[in-house]
C-alpha cells in the first residue's frame, strides 16, 4: 500500500528487520536520509520502554487526522507479563513507525519486512511531531 509510484517509502518497503529494535532503526534511517535529523541509537541494555521515552522527549503530540509525512507513530505491542493476571499479557508502547502519507504508516516488526499499512488498522497509542517541525510546517 504505497502512497504513489516513486514515493520515498518505496526505498524501504521489503527491507528485512535488522537487529534489536528494527522499527527504531528504520525510523531513524528515514529521518536521517530525508530530514537530516538524527535521533540517538540506544544502548542494548536499555529497555524498549526507556528507548521510547528517551526518543519521544523532544516531540509533541499530534491529533489523529492531523498527521503529516515523517511524524512518528507510536504503537502498542502485547508483551508477556505473568504479574498482571491470568492472561499474562499487557500492552506496552514499544513499536514505532513513520507516517508515509496521510493515513499510511511505514514500519517494520521483528522477523518481518518493512511495509506500509493503514494507520487505522494499527494499535496506535499516539502520533508525535519532531523538532524539525517546531519552527513551521513542511
Amino acid at each position: 500500500m504505497i502512497p504513489q509510484a516513486g514515493h520515498w517509502a518505496d526505498a524501504y518497503v521489503g527491507r528485512p528487520a535488522m537487529g534489536r529494535r528494527p522499527c527504531w532503526r528504520l525510523v531513524r534511517q528515514v529521518w536521517a536520509n530525508h530530514l537530516g535529523f538524527v535521533m540517538p541509537s540506544f544502548d542494548e541494555q536499555d529497555s524498549d520502554e526507556q528507548a521510547v521515552a528517551l526518543g519521544a522527549a523532544t516531540f509533541r503530540a499530534v491529533p489523529v487526522g492531523e498527521e503529516r509525512e515523517f511524524d512518528a507513530v507510536m504503537m502498542m505491542v502485547p508483551m508477556r507479563d505473568r504479574t498482571v493476571g491470568p492472561r499474562g499479557c499487557r500492552s506496552v508502547e514499544t513499536h514505532i513507525g513513520v507516517v508515509a502519507a496521510r493515513g499510511l504508516v511505514l514500519h517494520v516488526e521483528q522477523g518481518r519486512t518493512a511495509r506500509v499499512d493503514a494507520l487505522k488498522g494499527l494499535q496506535v497509542s499516539r502520533l508525535l511531531r519532531g523538532p524539525w517541525e517546531m519552527g513551521g510546517a513542511t
